[in-house]
């Protein structure tokens, strides 16, 4: 499934505490705990698979986004940082974003079927992050 949405973006992209170390940050930019590139499926802009960190520019205050990419900072913390701004269990989350992976340009039907096979709980995540904004 891919999503495109830049007003999500640009929720991460404000003022404000990087979401992993704390520092506060001038500028910081959303990281896609699943990367754009990486498996099936595409780019997910959804709040599940995002965290604000400070920006990559040089002589950032917090260098956590970089650290990231440099595989200096563990995916599971990221993880983590996402599931506990959103309040939400952790593998319920887990197990919405790689149904989303799974998903390739899906109806809404399509959709409807996949979401009824999950938990309620995950049931509420889907719809809330799947069904809220058009596909890119």
């Amino acid at each position: 499934m891919k999503i495109v949405n830049e007003a999500i973006l640009d929720e991460f992209r404000t003022p404000g505490p990087c979401e992993l170390c704390g520092k506060q940050c001038r500028d910081r930019e959303p990281h896609h705990y699943l990367a754009k590139g990486s498996g099936g499926g595409g780019r997910l802009d959804i709040r599940i698979n995002l965290v604000a960190v400070g920006a990559s520019v040089p002589h950032p205050l917090c260098k956590c986004h970089n650290l990231i990419h440099a595989g200096r900072l563990d995916r599971e913390s990221v993880f983590i940082a996402i599931a506990l701004r959103e309040d939400l269990v952790a593998h319920d989350m887990e197990v919405v974003l790689h149904l989303a992976r799974r998903l390739i340009d899906p109806t809404s039907a399509q959709l409807e079927v996949a979401i009824a096979e999950l938990t309620p709980n995950q049931q509420a995540i889907a719809r809330r992050e799947l069904c809220s904004v058009p596909p890119g």
